[in-house]
C-alpha cells in the first residue's frame, strides 16, 4: 500500500480515473501551506504600512504585536486551506458517486 488515493472504476476511462485520483490525493493530503503563506504575505505587508505610517518608533510592543498577527495570519490560513481542501474532495466524491450511480 502506498498510501495513495488509486482511481481504477471501469466506469471511467484511464485519463478520468488519473485526473480524479491526482485531485483526490491532493486535497486528502492538503496542508494549507499555500493558503497560509499567502494570508502571512498579506498580513505582512498590511503590518508594514501600518508601522510604516501609523506607528511612531519601533519598539518591543509593536514587534511583538506583528509576529502575534503573523503567527495568527499563518494558523488562520493553514486552517481555511486544510478545510477548503477537505470540502472539495467531499464535494467532488459526492458527484462523482451520484453521476456513476446513474444509468
Amino acid at each position: 500500500f502506498s498510501g495513495k488515493i488509486r482511481m481504477e472504476l471501469p466506469q471511467l476511462s484511464p485519463e478520468e480515473n488519473a485526473k480524479y485520483g491526482g485531485k483526490f490525493n491532493d486535497w486528502h493530503e492538503a496542508c494549507g501551506c499555500e493558503l497560509g503563506a499567502v494570508f502571512v504575505f498579506v498580513a505582512l505587508a498590511g503590518f508594514a504600512i501600518y508601522a510604516g505610517f501609523f506607528a511612531e518608533a519601533v519598539h518591543w510592543p509593536l514587534i511583538r504585536k506583528g509576529l502575534i498577527i503573523l503567527f495568527s495570519a499563518a494558523a488562520i490560513g493553514k486552517v481555511i486551506g486544510i478545510v477548503a481542501a477537505k470540502v472539495l474532495l467531499r464535494r467532488t466524491v459526492g458527484r462523482l458517486a451520484a453521476r456513476l450511480a446513474r444509468p
